[in-house]
């Protein structure tokens, strides 16, 4: 058998490197063809020269073993062809220049080897450039080899097919002698021993295979059970919860297993409408007749040395009539009253039955899931992936009930999320169920839901469901206070209450003290009970009263308050304007909120109706403030915007004037004038911007002075005009203080911040941001857009510092807020963030994943710049991928982005241009990366961006280095450390003292070198840069090795 034969019988596709190297070692010393030992033998030594070689180990390792594969792979193809190539002219050609291209890469190692370690490392990408044009040219000798085996394919595969069909009887005979086999000793077993038929008491239905969320519950629930000798536990929750999963998740725990082993019982209730159908149930399922009493369920049940644990679930069924409640809880008091028997049962509720002793301390009833674990189960039925941008957002409609999470994960086996999100808004809860037994609770969630609206405690408190109907309208919940004033009637109102809670139709939130119902429940009930005329009219009164505060942006409380209100206050308004006669009282409330109706998911549906009912009734005015107020809501399309901006304008110039109309056109000029910010038309967006706040001057409106002040300093800074940015938005704060005005204040902090950013002023920066959470945080809370914009403000900060766990934490938690309000454009810059913070990290694929999300949304948006970010990141990846041509596609593209928004020779254009000098310098082009990096520098310089000019400064020393330029390189390191060593920047700082390290290597200042890459090796690790840390290890391993030979 020949050394080909043995390699290959190890029956597997991917090349076993240690195995090909055996198998070459045996072509070059056994009789093979002459030009197959030659090409062995060279192979094998350039994998031997790599293995000791004084350089990168990881990269010359993976070349040598590039090699190795791609020889064995020539070999194995030529070993039966060796006559004919032989007789080929060309053939041997072709492989001759293989064989002179495998001895000149091996020259070129031996030559290397020759040198100290750090020395090769140092010199490395002129090393990487000619080793590049040594593998393009073995590409090119494989393609032509590969055409001469092509025909040998052919013959093989036919080959091949005839032993199928030779060997295809022989195996059928094989599996009939083996079924036969089988069959015979099947019938030698004997049947089942009487006895142990007689223990079993009855099949139990498997443990759930998709469960997620619920492990302390379950741990909980097992150490009750298990710890004493008996115990009577009651699980407990609203319909589609997860009760029945938990109680069969503990059937089978292992420990439950241990105790109980067979003496394991499940009974479903569902069917058993009384006691007496109940018995027969559990009679029937234990192996008794139906007509078995009591005592014989008990003796069959209970073993005098052995427990016994029986769960009955949906237990609600017979308990829950009045009727025949005192008699199921007399059975359950009698069952738990027997020795070695202990009791699971599941109620739909959160009432136990009374009589029976219950393992203390009682569980709580179960919870909705949390994201993380409804996203689990969500893709482990559909199979969709993590990252689908609709998932969050389709879970939390459902507000991640496991049952709606089941059965819409099934329908998106088939249906994208994005489809089923926008599905949901005309079916809703008609589209949770199986489409298969109308009847089965587990398969619907409407049919779920109508056992627990037809509980005859329910039925007997008519207020219960006038109740449910107002908690429908209201996903914030309401206090049990404020209750009261939005009903007809209050009277007698604890008991209806303490009702729903019974049957956890409804559930205090604890953080924030109010009574909500479950999402699922709230959409049944709009719209198949939808609440009557005069019931609603009480709760709009309520509402729009509350709505009345909300202009007032000086009072913390009342801001307050009405952003805790604002998801009911925009539900209430939709049910209102959805309506034949809309008021204009309820047009007016949808503009007094509109400064908190983006805070709502609802905020572009009111809208849409607010302008669409205005211009029914032929409220010119009101439909112009409508279009206006709009751009707050939805200002994703700049050019649509402007359009609806301008005709509002136009409305306005059409109607007598007076303040209302100035005040109305003041705030179209402002919104137009950042719409021309956003297309970098600055001095269109100052002139517009400056108009406004002359008229705002005029009539005393301070706030919107403020925010348009605001939107200047944004547009000069944003231009590089730090110094005319600077001097706007300190007039602007002083202007917010004076009138006490605290969320304007807070927002001319946070631009304040982001000019301090452009200047890497970064103790000032965070200071800003503070200030602004002090303002904000008491208000809104930690769940407003205003605060949301702060978290992706401190931790792009946090980013740039190298404080990566605290950055994480930030655009998460920022992430968070954004999809709960439905806000894509903000989830896209905190998705940004997350990505380069993978990326940092070395999480290539989890980075790549987000970025293109982020990507993707930005293209939607028609937002430029950021795509141009997302692009830069994207190349960042390529290029540590060592992919140069997706690299420079993708900062073209940047470029690309960047001169359409007009914002060439701006800091983001100028990183563009850096990564590009790093593609040249990667790629030995030194003049080239040279002049990029002169380029930047000066577009740094000239945007007052002192970072980026150090960046620059230390890639011209990188130049240097690269050109044996030791004296100029270190000038650049040292003139890039002066630049930056008190600003707190982990990662550059690190930079600098690897390079120097670098420098000190090579004039051959080892020690000295290594305490550089030491103190550089520290701050990435505080930094978490996994690639700088992996070069900054390899540094120092290479200069420990040279030392101890010297």
């Amino acid at each position: 058998m020949s050394a080909f034969t043995l390699f290959e019988d190890k029956g597997s596709r991917q090349v076993d490197i240690s195995a090909a190297l055996r198998a070459l070692r045996s072509v070059s010393t056994l009789s093979a063809p002459v030009y197959l030992q030659g090409i062995s033998a060279t192979a094998v030594a350039i994998y031997e020269t790599a293995v000791g070689y004084n350089t990168r180990r990881q990269d010359a390792t993976l070349l040598a073993e590039r090699v190795v594969e791609l020889t064995w792979a020539v070999c194995s193809s030529l070993e039966d062809e060796g006559q004919k190539i032989g007789q080929c002219g060309h053939f041997d050609h072709e492989i001759q220049h293989f064989l002179r291209t495998l001895e000149e890469l091996a020259r070129h190692l031996r030559k290397r080897s020759n040198k100290s370690r750090i020395s090769v490392l140092l010199s490395g990408s002129r090393d990487r450039a000619y080793v590049r044009s040594l593998e393009e040219d073995l590409g090119r000798c494989l393609e032509t080899l590969s055409l001469s085996t092509s025909m040998s394919n052919l013959r093989l595969s036919s080959s091949v097919t005839k032993n199928m069909e030779l060997y295809h009887e022989e195996f059928e005979r094989a599996m009939a002698d083996a079924y036969e086999a089988q069959n015979q000793m099947y019938a030698e077993i004997s049947p089942t021993d009487e006895l142990c038929a007689n223990i079993s008491l009855g099949d139990l239905p498997p443990a759930p295979q998709v469960f997620f969320g619920r492990t302390s519950v379950v741990d909980d629930l097992v150490n009750q059970i298990c710890v004493s000798e008996q115990s009577n536990v009651a699980i407990l929750g609203a319909g589609g919860i997860g009760k029945t999963s938990v109680a069969l998740s503990v059937l089978h725990h292992p420990i439950v297993v241990a105790l109980f082993d067979q003496r394991r019982c499940f009974i479903s209730c569902e069917a058993s409408g009384n006691r007496d159908a109940l018995l027969v149930t559990i009679s029937q399922a234990i192996g008794l007749e139906s007509s078995s009493s009591v005592e014989d369920i008990i003796r069959r049940l209970t073993h005098p040395n052995r427990p016994t644990l029986l769960v009955l679930d949906n237990l609600e069924t017979p308990w829950e009539p009045l009727e025949t409640r005192q008699e199921i809880e007399n059975l359950l008091s009698t069952l738990s009253s027997s020795k070695n028997l202990s009791l699971l049962v599941t109620l739909r509720g959160a009432e136990r039955p009374l009589g029976i002793k219950w393992t203390r301390p009682f569980l709580p009833p179960l919870p909705n899931l949390d994201m993380k674990s409804s996203q689990e189960i969500f893709v482990a039925i559909s199979d969709v992936p993590e990252d689908d941008e609709y998932l969050p957002r389709l879970l939390q409609l459902l507000d991640c009930v496991p049952l709606a999470i089941t059965l819409i994960a099934n329908l998106a086996q088939h249906t994208s999320c994005d489809e089923l999100f926008h599905r949901w808004k005309e079916e809703r809860t008609g589209m949770l169920s199986r489409g298969f037994n109308d009847r089965d609770r587990r398969s619907s969630v409407d049919v779920s839901i109508q056992v627990s609206l037809r509980s005859e405690r329910i039925i007997r408190e008519p207020k219960a469901l006038k109740v449910l109907q107002i908690l429908s309208l209201l996903p914030d919940g309401v206090g049990l206070d404020d209750l009261p004033a939005m009903m007809r009637d209050p009277e007698g109102l604890h008991p209806v209450l303490s009702t729903l809670r019974q049957t956890s139709l409804i559930y205090e939130d604890r953080p924030s003290c109010r009574l909500k119902a479950l999402s699922p429940i709230r959409e049944y009930l709009q719209l198949q009970l939808p609440i009557d005329a005069e019931d609603l009219s009480a709760v709009q009164i309520y509402h729009f009263e509350l709505a009345k505060t909300a202009d007032v942006l000086k009072d913390k409380v009342k801001i307050s308050t009405v952003h805790s209100q604002v998801g009911n206050i925009s539900t209430v308004l939709i049910h209102s304007l959805k309506g034949d006669n809309p008021s204009i009282e309820a047009i007016e409330t949808v503009l007094k909120i509109v400064n908190f109706s983006y805070m709502s998911s609802l905020s572009k549906e009111l809208m849409t109706l607010a302008i669409s009912a205005a211009r029914r009734i032929g409220a010119s005015k009101l439909e112009g403030d409508c279009i206006v107020a709009n751009y707050v809501i939805d200002p994703e399309d700049i050019f649509l915007s402007k359009e609806r901006l301008l005709r509002a304008i136009t409305i306005f110039r059409e109607l007598d004037g007076d303040q209302e109309i100035d005040l109305s056109i003041a705030l179209a000029l402002t919104y137009l004038g950042d719409c021309h910010r956003r297309l970098s038309y600055t001095n269109d967006a100052v002139a517009c911007l400056s108009e406004a706040i002359e008229i705002y001057v005029k009539w005393g409106q301070h706030q919107r002075q403020v925010n348009a002040m605001r939107t200047i300093a944004r547009a000069y800074e944003e231009k590089a005009q730090v110094q005319h940015a600077m001097s706007v938005i300190t007039k602007a704060l002083k202007l917010g203080q004076k009138h006490e005005l605290p969320v304007a204040t807070a927002h001319c902090y946070i631009r304040l911040g982001q000019i301090y950013t452009a200047r890497c002023l970064y103790p000032s920066i965070e200071d800003c941001f503070k200030k602004a959470a002090e303002l904000l945080e008491p208000i809104f809370g930690q769940t407003s857009v205003a605060y949301g914009m702060y978290l992706i403000y401190v931790g792009e900060l946090y980013y740039t510092q190298g404080r990566l766990d605290q950055a994480e934490k930030a655009s998460s938690q920022a992430y968070q807020i954004y999809l709960k309000l439905g806000r894509t454009d903000f989830m896209s810059d905190a998705d940004w963030n997350l990505g380069r913070i993978f990326l940092q990290r070395g999480l290539l694929d989890k980075a790549m994943n987000r970025l293109q999300i982020c990507l993707r949304r930005y293209r939607d948006l028609h937002w430029l710049h950021p795509q141009a970010d997302c692009l830069l990141s994207i190349s960042e990846i390529e290029f540590r991928r060592h992919n140069r041509d997706a690299t420079f596609a993708h900062l073209m593209e940047a470029r690309r982005c960047l001169k359409a928004d007009k914002r060439t020779g701006f800091v983001t254009d100028a990183h563009a241009v850096l990564q590009i000098g790093n593609v040249y310098l990667s790629s030995g082009k030194l003049r080239a990366a040279e002049n990029a990096f002169i380029l930047a520098c000066v577009i740094y310089r000239r945007c007052s961006h002192r970072v980026g000019v150090a960046e620059a400064i230390q890639k011209l020393g990188d130049v240097a280095f690269e050109s044996d330029e030791m004296s100029c390189a270190k000038s650049c390191y040292y003139a890039t450390l002066e630049l930056i060593k008190h600003l707190g920047l982990r990662r550059n700082l690190s930079d600098c003292f690897m390079r120097l390290g670098d420098v000190l290597a090579r004039e051959g200042g080892f020690r000295e070198a290594r305490t550089y890459y030491e103190k550089a090796l520290s701050g990435y690790k505080m930094a978490e840069c996994f690639f700088e840390m992996e070069e900054c290890r390899e540094r120092i391993s290479a200069l420990n090795a040279d030392l101890l030979l010297t």
